[in-house]
């Protein structure tokens, strides 16, 4: 399971997407403490930083998210009935209720991986690929050659300025990398307090 980092959770949550002072409507489909996965026909590009806002249950008032988007799902012609286009967005900064949220449903640093970790793990494959394997297209997917198998890592991360920390689980090809990558994936405001490498079983 080559990438995985956090567990996503399914979830339907109406939200608004702020891009160069514009809003627009979205809907977002999964979440993740590292990224969701949110649709809309806004014209959004990979590497644009914008804010979600949303509510949660329980929580008063509307919940702001900095994001950044990292891929974009663009559906063919012949599926656009049955399934719409979308964005894949890292966290880049979240209020604490968002993490709480988050321990309520279970959702923990090692458990599983989002959609965005998922996706950003394929990378290399081209997009349409991806695509036809995201949306289930009966054509075939051409084999490509599997990637040499990196070392497992586990990193202690911890808020800055904050009590929070979790661990986070990655491949790397070096504990530095493994450091690089946990920071990454959680966004500005966190610190390593620490990597060890996992042994193999």
């Amino acid at each position: 399971m080559g990438g995985r980092i956090f567990e996503r959770k399914r979830r339907q949550m109406p939200c608004t997407l702020t891009l160069d002072g514009r809003n627009h409507g979205g809907l977002i489909l999964d979440v993740s403490p590292g990224g969701l996965f949110i649709q809309s026909s806004a014209k959004i590009k990979p590497g644009d930083q914008l804010e979600v806002q949303t509510t949660l249950p329980g929580v008063e008032g509307r919940l702001r998210i900095q994001v950044e988007v990292v891929r974009k799902v663009v559906v063919p012609s012949h599926l656009i009935k049955v399934a719409r286009g979308g964005v894949g967005v890292r966290i880049i900064n979240a209020p604490e209720a968002y993490y709480q949220f988050m321990d309520e449903l279970g959702v923990t640093a090692d458990a599983g991986t989002s959609k965005i970790e998922q996706l950003e793990s394929r990378r290399a494959r081209p997009a349409a690929e991806s695509q036809v394997s995201e949306l289930g297209d009966p054509e075939p997917e051409v084999e490509t050659k599997p990637p040499a198998p990196r070392a497992q890592f586990r990193v202690r991360i911890k808020q800055s300025q904050g009590p929070r920390s979790r661990t986070v689980s990655v491949e790397a090809d070096s504990e530095e990398d493994a450091r690089a990558q946990a920071l990454h994936a959680a966004g500005a405001g966190w610190i390593v307090l620490g990597a060890e490498r996992v042994a193999a079983d």
